[in-house]
């Protein structure tokens, strides 16, 4: 017997479960290391973001303590110009001169001019007689502070870097307007800004928000320039949007087309001014590729180790259903020899001793059917012979029935020849009896009229001819039983053949049925044949 999954390609389970275990396995991993890279990514994005602001927040709180030492100082002037008396210009100036000292970033000192284009300068500097002190923007500005307060920055011509005037509207008398002003230098404090660097490449620079103008960068030759001039640079178009919003703190995200950029800006109080903080996201996340090239190698090694204990312990686990699976299939090619050993008390433990338990139930099985098959083919040898003995009895049955029905047609044939003749018999009789009859009648007639001595010899003819007659009439008797002795005869005769006919067909019915039963005697031999040989391709 072939068995058809003996021919086909099979596949070990062990396999199946390494291919189907480690791609599960390789996304989970993939799957965890993407969750913790974005997480970790959002994580540093966040710390970047908060050292942004941390950044932004410790320039402008130094800037702003740099504005409000710096108006301090000029506002403790202010007190003292407006509530102090000056016995004369002398006295004024020497005050006055006292101020070049003030601080590092006012070496001018105070100075100070009113609508009249009169004009004191702690510095001892006199402008020329085209010198419109009301025309020009230090003024201006100054009439609308009531303290120190810082105007528009410029570059001054002298030194070429920007300056702003602190400016303040000291009196207003008599359509006189003095104000008091200092020129602030913002080099020192530009150099300081442009030298602050946090977290390697991270820096700020100073923006005044009124004129839009970089007062302070790393890149010394932007300073000066708009932000409206720089506004092809995604950056700086980036910042110009950010400080239109006029909020607290504001924070964006900007590309170049090469990186990323993260931005933060903060306008700084008693100023038009604002700090701007800018990060590399590359900066930011360096750490995090290190982080990504380092999970990624880890997850390989991690994938290609899990793979090889996997593959272990699975082919250990599988082994007994390989074992086992060999087993079924020389059962299956009929070999039930073979040897099942159970170990363990797992469900594969529980399937060899079932199957163990199984062939034995085969083996007495199929011995049962071997004995079955051997009686089975006895019996229809038997069977066999008596069918054929029927058949030859049934014929040679049916050759008698033929000779009988011959014979009962001839008795036949004779019984009605014979019922012919006794009834001719009878008639001849019968005319005989009646001619008797008018005999009798003749004689009594001529027994009247002969002489007596005939009389005598006449009655002793006549008692013969009674006789005779008497005879005659028995004879009449004998015919007429001999005639409905014949009829019955006749029809015996008719029921014998019918019989016999019967007894023919009911032969050859035999016959039939004879040969029916040798033909199913041979198909339950081959049957008996057929299983015998089933029964001897199982190895017991």
């Amino acid at each position: 017997m072939t068995h058809t999954q003996n021919n086909r390609k099979t596949t070990s389970i062990a396999f199946k479960l390494v291919l189907t275990i480690i791609p599960l396995i390789t996304v989970g991993i993939i799957t965890i290391m993407t969750v913790n890279f974005v997480t970790t990514k959002n994580a540093l994005i966040k710390s970047a973001g908060q050292t942004l602001k941390e950044a932004t927040d410790s320039n402008v709180n130094a800037i702003e303590t740099f504005v409000e030492s710096t108006l301090a100082s000029l506002n403790r002037v202010y007190d003292t110009m407006s509530s102090a008396s000056f016995s004369s210009e002398e006295n004024k100036m020497a005050y006055l001169a006292t101020t070049l000292n003030i601080q590092p970033e006012i070496p001018m000192g105070i100075y100070i001019g009113d609508n009249q284009n009169n004009w004191t300068d702690s510095s001892g500097w006199q402008p020329d007689e085209a010198y419109q002190v009301a025309e020009q923007g230090w003024y201006k500005e100054g009439l609308s502070h009531e303290t120190f307060a810082f105007g528009q920055p410029y570059i001054a011509n002298s030194t070429f870097t920007y300056v702003v005037s602190a400016t303040a509207l000291l009196s207003s008398e008599n359509g006189i307007d003095t104000v008091i002003a200092a020129d602030v230098q913002l080099a020192t404090l530009s150099d300081e800004i442009s030298n602050i660097r946090f977290l390697d490449d991270g820096y700020c620079f100073l923006v005044d928000t009124d004129s839009l103008a970089i007062l302070a960068h790393k890149d010394t030759s932007l300073i000066g320039a708009s932000l409206n001039e720089l506004s092809a640079d995604p950056i700086m178009s980036t910042v110009n949007e950010m400080l239109s919003l006029h909020t607290e703190y504001t924070t964006d995200t900007v590309s170049d087309g090469r990186e990323n950029y993260m931005l933060a800006a903060k306008p700084i109080q008693n100023t038009g001014w604002a700090v701007v903080s800018c990060i590399r996201e590359a900066t930011v996340l360096g750490a995090l590729t290190k982080l990504e090239w380092f999970c990624f190698f880890l997850t390989i090694f991690v994938i290609v180790l899990a793979a090889l204990i996997l593959r272990f312990v699975i082919y250990k686990m599988v082994a007994p259903i390989k074992s086992l699976t060999k087993t079924i299939s020389d059962i299956t090619d009929g070999d039930l020899t073979v040897q099942i050993h159970t170990t363990g008390n797992d469900e594969i433990s529980v399937m060899s001793a079932a199957l163990e338990e199984f062939v034995e139930i085969m083996r007495e099985v199929i011995g049962d059917i071997r004995n079955i098959s051997d009686q089975l083919s006895e019996q229809s040898d038997t069977s066999k012979t008596v069918a054929q003995s029927l058949h030859e009895t049934a014929t040679a049955q049916t050759d008698s029935s033929g000779d009988m029905q011959i014979t009962m047609e001839q008795i036949t044939n004779t019984v009605y020849e014979l019922a012919e003749n006794a009834a001719y018999l009878s008639e001849v009789i019968n005319d005989t009896a009646i001619i008797g009859d008018h005999a009798e009648e003749i004689f009594l007639d001529i027994a009247s009229v002969v002489p007596e001595n005939l009389s005598a010899q006449l009655g002793e003819l006549g008692a013969a001819f009674d006789e005779m007659l008497t005879k005659i009439h028995s004879v009449t008797d004998v015919a007429v039983n001999l005639a409905d002795l014949s009829e019955e005869q006749s029809a015996s005769a008719e029921e014998v053949l019918a019989s016999t006919t019967l007894l023919t067909e009911a032969s050859l019915r035999l016959s039939k049925e004879g040969v029916r039963v040798s033909e199913c005697a041979d198909i339950v031999s081959a049957s008996a044949f057929t299983l015998a040989e089933h029964m001897r391709k199982f190895k017991l």
